[in-house]
């Protein structure tokens, strides 16, 4: 999990790992080097989505 300034930020960030991120707001679960498997990552994204909202 990663925090940037704004949300634009975190935006350009995330798109450069396609798949293997999810940003929402300021903050942004790169997946690539904790090797998340597929099924708890939306858990994650569920649970970021809920905090930022």
């Amino acid at each position: 999990m990663l925090s940037f300034a704004d949300e634009s930020a975190a935006t350009r960030f995330a798109a450069r790992f396609g798949t293997d991120a999810f940003s929402r707001g300021a903050i942004v679960l790169q997946y690539a080097a904790a090797r998340t498997p597929e099924d708890q990552r939306a858990q994650f994204e569920s649970s970021l989505a809920t905090l930022v909202e």
